[in-house]
């Protein structure tokens, strides 16, 4: 079934605003229909077509049905994919974002790791059902890994000391913490040198579409420097 949400952020100008239509899948909270800022990307973008005295039309589509509309509709998407088929029809940005995915543990933790090996013998919290990059996929049988339904369960299991290490993304566990005491909160530590894994974020739209390019220059403009 369709999704037919539609966002809009305009900035006070003289004439008409120029419109950005995106069309892109949910995926909390980086992209969420049901937050108020329609997720944590979606925010960003808007922040920088404001101040580009830009207008933000957003819709959310199922991703199969995204591409097809894109280059009719004159729209972009955000995408976490990149290869040379994608390229030969799509224009791609710079990455907009990173997904950094570390490990959090609790304040009074010591640990230099610099190889997954380091980390043998430590209990590692995982979420059910969410991968973390090819490299930790292929070494966590050699882990002693905890799986839990939610990312908050794992920091319960961090606070009551069921778990060393509970692998998170740091977009995410920024979300998170907003849920969590802040006496809690305060002792945990996001370790982010070096990573697990990092995924880059682009913005693509059709080649076809003339405005493509200058499109995406205007966000790699205002978001790159924010990574």
């Amino acid at each position: 079934m369709r999704l037919l949400w539609v966002f809009f952020l305009v900035w006070p100008s003289l004439g008409a605003a120029e419109v950005y239509r995106f069309i892109v899948e949910e995926n909390p909270p980086y992209v969420d229909p049901y937050s108020s800022g329609k997720g944590v990307f979606v925010e960003k973008i808007s922040d920088v077509l404001v101040m580009n005295d830009k207008e933000l039309e957003l819709y959310f589509d199922l991703w199969q049905n995204i591409p097809p509309r894109l280059h009719p509709e004159k729209a972009i998407t955000l995408t976490y994919q990149k290869d040379v088929q994608l390229m030969e029809k799509w224009a791609f940005s710079k990455p907009l974002f990173i997904l950094k995915t570390g490990l959090l543990t609790e304040e009074s933790t010591t640990i230099h790791w610099k190889h997954l090996h380091d980390l043998r013998g430590f209990r590692i919290g995982v979420t059910s059902s969410v991968t973390y990059g090819e490299k930790f996929e292929a070494f966590r049988t050699h882990l002693k890994i905890i799986e839990a339904p939610s990312d908050l369960q794992n920091i319960e299991a961090i606070t009551g000391k069921k778990i060393d290490f509970m692998v998170v993304e740091k977009y995410m566990l920024d979300e998170l913490l907003e849920f969590i005491p802040t006496t809690k909160k305060n002792s945990l530590r996001w370790i982010g040198k070096p990573l697990i894994h990092e995924m880059p974020v682009y913005a693509i739209c059709s080649r076809n579409y003339v405005g493509c390019r200058q499109r995406l220059t205007v966000l790699e403009e205002g978001l790159t420097k924010d990574k």
